[in-house]
């Protein structure tokens, strides 16, 4: 039998997101709204907590131990075609706009690190904001389903939050508080792990994704009606 990784973090793309279970998610979400909120395909409770995924789609990381400073001991499994799909909406909307925010491969390497989760602890966007919503549209337009283009959506919310509020973006992206600012300080008295020799092959597997790409796929772009750059109007719509 072929050697399989129980990941956490990993989602379930439009192709393998059977009907049945759908439809179960948007039943629990009319019975409780409340406590479902969000999309479906868009957001994590719709998502299995743990993917079986074969070897061959499996990276490796290995966490820092904070308490010694060196290594855990044990490598952490990822899932190739969640990371995958989610940078490379990211990369889209970058291409799109210039002005889209841009993480480097260390920051999103720390990111996978401290959450050992292979969407980087992405939750969801929040789909009441105009701007978000014309990030997801114009990504889903290209191809990438609502899940990977909600990603850059959620980049962009936190980053704007983190820029209006004048606190660190890791810090935004786990929430607000106590917790929030202990999540940033562990981000950065682990960044050490992300140079790691165990952790290169992650690094550049997201430095890869995320690096724009050749001029051909750029050109995907020009046929767009409402880019993400502009509104309906014509005005700038990330300013």
């Amino acid at each position: 039998m072929p050697k399989t990784y129980q990941v956490e973090g990993g989602y379930l793309p439009p192709h393998k997101f059977t009907q049945d279970w759908l439809a179960d998610m948007q039943a629990a979400q009319r019975s409780n709204p409340k406590m479902f909120k969000g999309n479906p395909v868009t957001s994590w409770w719709g998502q299995p907590r743990y993917k079986e995924v074969p070897a061959e789609d499996v990276i490796f990381g290995r966490r820092p131990d904070l308490k010694t400073g060196k290594m855990e001991t044990l490598t952490k499994p990822y899932d190739m075609e969640t990371m995958g799909n989610l940078l490379d909406a990211y990369r889209s909307a970058q291409a799109l706009d210039p002005k889209f925010p841009k993480l480097t491969a260390e920051q999103l390497t720390r990111l996978a690190l401290e959450e050992g989760r292979s969407n980087f602890g992405y939750n969801e966007w929040d789909v009441n904001n105009k701007k978000l919503q014309g990030v997801v549209k114009d990504l889903t337009r290209l191809g990438h389903d609502e899940y990977s283009s909600g990603f850059a959506a959620a980049i962009k919310e936190k980053y704007d939050t983190a820029k209006r509020l004048k606190r660190p973006f890791e810090e935004v992206w786990n929430g607000a508080g106590p917790k929030a600012r202990e999540y940033y300080q562990r981000i950065q008295k682990g960044m050490y792990s992300v140079e790691h020799p165990d952790n290169q092959k992650l690094k550049e597997y997201i430095r890869n994704r995320i690096t724009p790409q050749q001029m051909s796929e750029a050109n995907m772009y020009e046929g767009l009606d409402n880019p993400l750059m502009a509104d309906a109007e014509g005005t700038d719509f990330y300013g």
